[in-house]
């Protein structure tokens, strides 16, 4: 997958989604920034698995928001083995449409873990949810779902024990 990439000099051009990826086209990370020259320079300094990618795309967008709503998307989708936090989180929308977008992704999220809770196969919920299945693994053990929790299979690939699920805040909500 390439992404388009336009030029990041026309203006309305403000945030940059790019995607790391490693060998066989795999994911290894997804992120956004609006300096990404700045944020792989960064990347290489701190990150252990930097050496493992194999080439970045990138796409700017108009807005941060429209950035960050797409990795989320992205992330749902690919769960790259290097993105530890699982969306959703906040990402510059206002209140009501940020309670919309938490209330059908946790509606989704909840009916998810009911039908993986009483047996339901993995792949095909992830197929159904259009998230991958080491995300539903990820996301649910962030939330403490017991399903989750113990959950050992082919997309165990970080411990069940230390998962803190917390919802980033905006500055109003933490001041209102």
């Amino acid at each position: 997958m390439t992404l388009a990439t336009p030029n990041p000099k026309v203006t309305g051009y403000e945030t940059a989604l790019y995607i790391a990826w490693g060998a066989d086209d795999e994911p290894l990370y997804i992120g956004t920034t609006n300096g990404p020259r700045q944020r792989w320079r960064q990347h290489a300094k701190d990150k252990a698995w930097w050496p493992d990618v194999e080439y970045l795309d990138y796409r700017w967008f108009a807005t941060k928001s429209e950035a960050e709503r797409a990795e989320q998307l992205l992330i749902s989708q690919y769960c790259p083995i290097y993105n530890r936090a699982m969306p959703p989180w906040y990402c510059g929308l206002s209140q009501e449409d940020l309670q919309a977008w938490r209330d059908w992704f946790d509606d989704r999220a909840k009916l998810a873990f009911e039908v993986l809770e009483n047996g339901g196969d993995l792949d095909a919920v992830a197929e159904a949810c259009q998230w991958h299945p080491r995300y539903i693994v990820r996301l649910g053990r962030q939330r403490h779902i017991p399903w989750a929790m113990n959950y050992t299979g082919q997309y165990d690939d970080m411990p069940a024990e230390g998962y803190v699920w917390e919802r980033p805040v905006s500055g109003e909500e933490a001041s209102g």
